[in-house]
């Protein structure tokens, strides 16, 4: 068996809650293939994160975040295969909710590594279906009860 290589993935991701749901995408590679994941990504070299979950929110969401605040950070391990290499995974995730944001297009599917984008109730939601981040943002987050007096606003011009 091959060796084992480490990988760390920094990103930056947004928690959006509008009509009692919040978005997240499926994840059609990686480790966390077939999971549903908080819309964001990785930090590109060069960017700060806010740039980055402005980018990526528009790639994935067609959503331009307007105001924003960071909420957490959080770390991840996992483990998982790529083509038969071992990988230990450190996946470190900015969090930002996102209070008012402009439609600017559609959502994305079939976007590098993102099949779909799905507006989940995150109150009857399986958590098991979810990514680690995405089960901590809706358990925790969204509070005990998951629900959350803090809703996204949307920009309309």
């Amino acid at each position: 068996m091959p060796e084992e290589i480490h990988r760390i993935h920094i990103g930056a991701y947004g928690i959006i809650l509008k009509d009692d749901r919040i978005p997240l995408v499926k994840k059609s590679r990686g480790p966390y293939a077939g999971l549903m994941a908080l819309p964001g990504g990785k930090i590109e070299w060069g960017e700060q994160p806010e740039d980055t979950l402005k980018r990526e929110l528009v790639e994935e969401l067609g959503l331009e975040p307007i105001r924003f605040e960071h909420v957490t950070d959080r770390i991840h391990y996992t483990h998982y295969e790529d083509k038969g290499t071992p990988i230990a995974f450190q996946h470190v995730a900015h969090l930002y909710r996102v209070s008012k944001t402009k439609k600017v297009r559609g959502p994305a599917t079939n976007h590098e590594d993102v099949a779909y984008v799905e507006w989940i109730d995150p109150k009857t939601v399986d958590l098991s279906t979810l990514t680690p981040m995405a089960q901590f943002v809706v358990k925790r987050i969204m509070g005990d009860g998951r629900s959350s007096s803090a809703r996204t606003e949307e920009v309309v011009e």
